[in-house]
């Protein structure tokens, strides 16, 4: 494992905890981070997100998690010992859907191929 992925899963999981522990200050909805991409340099997050519970508004979501952004980034600098905390940038999670939605086409496929049998 190179150390842009060694590093993307500590800071994933330290800016979880956070999110979990420590920002009590807007009314974010409980989120996961399903994952997240560190650029080479380490200079750069990108943190995938979904609601737990529901999809919500996704826009507003992303809108205060960015508004949060610099706070965040502070606490991943007190936390994590880099020499560059990455910025973070915030987006929603849509594999997830797509995979959903692809394995229920693929259902009815199985469906619609098991009724012509008969």
């Amino acid at each position: 494992m190179n150390r842009p992925s060694r590093v993307a899963i500590q800071v994933q999981n330290c800016l979880a905890t956070i999110l979990r522990e420590d920002i009590h200050e807007m009314d974010l909805p409980a989120i996961s981070i399903t994952r997240l991409w560190l650029s080479k340099d380490l200079k750069l997050a990108r943190v995938y997100v979904l609601p737990l519970g529901g999809a919500g508004e996704a826009k507003g979501l992303l809108d205060a998690l960015g508004a949060l952004s610099p706070q965040l980034r502070k606490r991943l600098a007190r936390r994590l010992q880099l020499r560059n905390t990455p910025k973070l940038q915030f987006y929603f999670d849509e594999d997830l859907e797509e995979a959903v939605r692809i394995t229920n086409l693929l259902s009815e496929l199985h469906v619609d191929a098991g009724e012509g049998e008969e």
